[in-house]
């Protein structure tokens, strides 16, 4: 065994990657993890919801007409709100890295040792998959949305392994996908990617030669009673078909950076690169590869890593889905023992993997972690600003509106929208937001052409009865601001501009 093994024979592995994956969070994440414009309508839903025991169906938020609203995340609004009452911005920021390191450290890697094999293996392609899905690591839904996918993708998995599986085993794991596709359709909207990810597992048994019939049917049936039980949420099948069409608006897909494509030799896309490129040349040079790696794993690494090298907003999906066919890869290929500068020798791999396979407190530690990170939030190393970052979301903006009127009506970029709805209501309402569903593409294009035409500016201020106008200091319409002063300027940052509106009777 050489030195680097030597040194390596008295550190627990697992835990100890564990533990600084969770300290990177904190060191990489944190300092913009408020910064996402949704934050404050999401807050501010869950508020709603906890003190009216109510689930909206008309947005109460915006100045704009009457809108029917679907919150297909009222349940995971109404969480973040209850956890955020009772300890504030520093409870919300660890227990959601608490649901992150539990994903990919507790609940994905002890899938993946026990359907691998190598720990060894298993720590590097969650490592890696861990750090490629935070560009999602945002304060959303999300993140319990990709804790549920985890865990949808790995009874998937299980019950698309070969050979007979039994009415058993389809009944308790299709037990738990119903119940987790029962909650998971109120968390968040990507529950479509978990029944996509259940679907391919009777489609996947049908391409093996070894097939089994009432194993197919008996796992069809499963798909189906998922599929059907997302519609048991507060409006039904609307949910879905809202969820249809934003995802057929070109407008919304190329507005928000989230759906653009990852940037070319990106981080994030040679990464995606890697869970693509080496599994397919383990599956040409590897037999042993070919035995574990089926259909399921190649239809739905495949498929996802498509849509994300389309759409940044997949890349957490595509590589928990890719981390078990990486794995299986690198030990197809040894080639953790090839990797120039590592100096691990095979020799090596497998004392780690010998002492990791008895000793291995991976799991254990992310759940330890977790724990300790909620109970001890005030000793975490947390951002000294928490919450929205005063330099995206200024104060001043909310100090001299609210100095100036006791309530009205403002219009701002969408990304400010939610700022103003957690701050200033009901005493003011926001005009528009980035909840695209709800407020349609006519709506953000006018907005967007106020910033250009002093008229459209106009016509979109007596439309909706807008008392506050906050504009970028560098569109067209506040440089004739600035410089006319047609209405009082309340407020000049550098940055923006806050206006009273001013109407001519």
């Amino acid at each position: 065994m050489n030195r680097i093994a030597q040194v390596l024979s008295g550190v627990p592995l697992a835990a100890t990657l564990t533990v600084l994956a969770y300290a990177s969070i904190y060191l990489t994440q944190m300092s913009f993890f408020a910064d996402d414009p949704g934050v404050g309508w999401h807050l501010k839903t869950g508020e709603l919801i906890r003190e009216s025991l109510v689930i909206p169906r008309i947005d109460p938020f915006l100045a704009s007409e009457p809108r029917m609203w679907i919150a297909d995340q009222w349940l995971s609004d109404l969480i973040l709100f209850s956890v955020f009452h009772c300890g504030g911005w520093e409870l919300l920021y660890v227990s959601l890295a608490g649901v992150w390191i539990v994903c990919f450290f507790g609940i994905l890697l002890r899938a993946l040792r026990r359907q691998v094999g190598s720990i060894v293996a298993s720590l590097v392609a969650v490592t890696v998959a861990f750090k490629c899905a935070q560009v999602h690591f945002i304060l959303r839904p999300v993140v319990f949305s990709i804790l549920c996918f985890a865990c949808a993708f790995v009874i998937s998995r299980v019950l698309s392994r070969p050979g007979p599986l039994g009415g058993r085993t389809i009944l308790l794991n299709g037990s738990f996908l119903c119940l987790l596709f029962a909650i998971w359709s109120n968390l968040h909207p990507a529950f479509v990617l978990g029944l996509f990810v259940v679907l391919l597992v009777p489609a996947s048994r049908i391409l093996r030669s070894d097939r089994c019939f009432s194993d197919i049917f008996g796992l069809s049936v499963v798909a189906g009673l998922c599929a059907l039980i997302t519609c048991v949420n507060p409006y039904g099948t609307d949910l879905h078909k809202s969820i249809v069409w934003l995802g057929q608006s070109r407008y919304f897909m190329s507005l928000n950076s989230e759906w653009l494509p990852p940037e070319i030799w990106s981080f994030e896309w040679l990464v995606l690169a890697g869970f693509v490129v080496l599994p397919g040349l383990a599956a040409l040079t590897s037999s042993s590869f070919r035995k574990r790696v089926g259909w399921f794993d190649l239809l739905a690494t495949g498929c996802l890593a498509f849509a994300a090298f389309r759409s940044v907003r997949f890349m957490p999906f595509a590589v928990i889905a890719g981390v078990f066919p990486l794995a299986e890869a690198f030990v197809s290929l040894a080639v953790l023992s090839k990797i120039p500068g590592l100096g691990l020798s095979a020799a090596c791999v497998r004392a780690l993997e010998r002492r990791e396979v008895t000793r291995s407190y991976g799991e254990l530690s992310a759940y330890l972690c977790a724990l300790i990170g909620v109970l001890g939030s005030r000793f975490m190393p947390l951002p000294n600003i928490l919450g929205p970052q005063p330099t995206r979301y200024p104060p001043s903006l909310l100090q001299a509106i609210r100095a100036d009127s006791p309530g009205g009506v403002v219009l701002a970029s969408p990304d400010l929208g939610g700022f103003i709805t957690a701050n200033l209501y009901p005493s003011f309402r926001a005009v528009i937001d980035d909840r695209n569903a709800l407020i349609g593409e006519e709506l953000y294009q006018q907005y967007f052409q106020s910033l250009k035409s002093i008229e459209t500016l106009k016509d979109v201020t007596e439309r909706f009865r807008v008392t506050h106008v906050v504009l970028p200091k560098g569109s067209a319409v506040g440089q004739e601001m600035a410089s006319e002063r047609r209405w009082p300027i309340l407020l000049d940052d550098g940055k923006s501009l806050v206006v009273r509106v001013m109407r001519e009777y």
